[in-house]
């Protein structure tokens, strides 16, 4: 995607967005439920979940947390398929030049197999756009926060949320195979590179 968004730390909409209230909003995480949290930077995120009784996993590529994983997420992400409710992206190298970029859209697809049938996805943009890239990989954008929230005269006058916000993408009842996420990834890849040749 041409200017495609970038990903923002989600302590960006942090202030908008607790722990609490982004676990009410997918409404598909509950303690013992498993979690994703790639670009865990110090693992502070993973280990407050587990605190809050959460089945918590990091990943980042340039962690050097006891609880987290080092790797990068357009390599692999060391889950089985299908294991995780709730997955949130929030900043990684491989994110880094937005989410429609090719080393991005082949990490958004290693983390999507992840994800169970009906899961979530989490990702914290700085504008708008990345909703195009998970309804390309089959998801439905279920919800929107903004970090500058417009009101309902807002949305009314058909307004779009500015800032830093947070997508939660639904994955379908019958998840793709990590195989087709992965042909997604790559006909999204090409795409980008035409445009850029």
């Amino acid at each position: 995607m041409d200017n495609a968004p970038s990903i923002v730390p989600l302590d960006a909409v942090r202030s908008r967005l607790s722990l609490d209230e982004l676990c009410d909003l997918v409404d598909c995480c509950r303690p013992g439920g498993a979690v994703l949290d790639v670009g865990c930077g110090d693992g502070a995120f993973v280990r407050e979940l587990r605190a809050g009784g959460y089945d918590a996993f990091g990943i980042d590529d340039a962690t050097t947390a006891a609880s987290c994983t080092a790797g990068d997420p357009a390599a692999a992400v060391p889950l089985d398929a299908a294991s995780i409710g709730l997955a949130i992206i929030r900043g990684t190298q491989t994110f880094g030049r937005g989410v429609g970029s090719p080393e991005a859209v082949v990490g958004l697809a290693n983390v999507l197999a992840t994800i169970r049938g009906g899961g979530r996805v989490a990702i914290a943009v700085d504008e708008t756009g990345a909703d195009a890239v998970l309804t390309h990989f089959g998801l439905h954008v279920e919800s929107v926060v903004a970090a500058e929230p417009i009101g309902l005269i807002g949305r009314l006058l058909g307004r779009r949320p500015r800032g830093p916000q947070v997508l939660v993408g639904v994955v379908p009842a019958k998840p793709l195979s990590k195989l087709e996420y992965h042909a997604i990834a790559r006909d999204l890849a090409m795409a980008t590179l035409q445009r850029a040749a």
